[in-house]
């Protein structure tokens, strides 16, 4: 177990990185955005793609309501906190429309920062031996390479972002 802790005490530089380069991007990018507010939402109300990104909801701003591990993310935003003095990025989720993004921990902002790239980037990404688009949420997350994998449902390739083709190519 000592090796475990360890290992785990390690990695906190890394983690702590990751939070601040991700909450870094987001801020950046709704800097950007119209009104500081990007949704994750297509004009119907229905996630982009058919995709979404759930966050841990602790109560927030209602703390007599159940927890939910599952509170889908409609959008993110930016929002002045008089006793801070500051932009806040804020979620507006399933549960609460006001919801701090420091309440959830740093895998989950990883998430929201990468839907957020997907997004902003309007990457589509193609089998380059069939030519299948593959939509967003067919791919999965390597935590280990730091990309996203891929395998074509139509011919069976598989491989990684840096493998498949792209539209902007």
């Amino acid at each position: 177990m000592e090796k475990v802790i360890k290992i785990y005490y390690q990695m906190q530089p890394m983690i702590e990185a990751v939070k601040k380069r991700s909450l870094d991007y987001i801020r950046a990018e709704l800097e950007k955005a119209d009104d500081n507010y990007i949704s994750f939402l297509n004009e119907d109300g229905e996630p982009i793609d058919g995709d979404s990104v759930c966050v841990t909801y602790d109560g927030g701003h209602h703390p007599e309501y159940a927890s939910n591990a599952f509170n889908m993310v409609k959008g993110v935003y930016l929002k002045y906190h008089e006793g801070r003095k500051q932009m806040l990025i804020m979620l507006d989720t399933e549960d609460d429309d006001e919801y701090y993004i420091g309440n959830i921990d740093w895998r989950e902002i990883y998430s929201v920062a990468l839907f957020l790239y997907g997004i902003r980037a309007n990457i589509k990404y193609y089998c380059p031996e069939c030519g299948h688009e593959f939509v967003q949420g067919e791919g999965n997350f390597n935590y280990d390479t730091a990309l996203i994998d891929f395998e074509c449902a139509e011919c069976g390739w598989s491989g990684n972002e840096n493998q498949a083709k792209t539209d902007k190519e």
